[in-house]
């Protein structure tokens, strides 16, 4: 998986934590797991396997900036700009793609895909 991977490669002291959130269209963020870390004053990665709306990824960024940290960046293996309704910009990104939906490497079609070694535009 992309944090797996992104983790191993950033030669730095690190402490993960994960925070889990679902937002079905048109109603309200919700939080399924909270973070766990205290980040008042540390450096914050928010690691995002594919940005779309936004809505989830503001909600998030947001609350972690109510709790000091020293700042907060954001970092996706995939960015769908053209799906945005929030105007989130992620501070470093590994490819910006068109809106096309994509199963793999974690990323799932109800299930479908996730454990794909690679990225695939999955035909609905």
């Amino acid at each position: 998986l992309f944090v797996a991977d992104l983790m191993r490669k950033i030669r730095l002291p690190q402490t993960i934590d994960f925070v889990q959130l679902t937002s079905p269209k048109g109603k309200a963020v919700k939080i399924i797991k909270d973070i766990s870390v205290d980040i008042t004053g540390r450096h914050v990665l928010i690691v995002e396997e594919i940005i779309d709306a936004g809505r989830t990824l503001s909600f998030l960024e947001q609350r972690l900036i109510a709790s000091s940290p020293a700042s907060v960046k954001i970092v996706a293996l995939l960015d769908k700009p053209a799906r945005r309704e929030l105007p989130i910009k992620p501070d470093y990104v590994g490819k910006t793609i068109d809106d096309r939906f994509v199963v793999g490497y974690g990323m799932d079609s109800e299930e479908l895909g996730r454990n794909y070694k690679d990225i695939y535009i999955y035909a609905q």
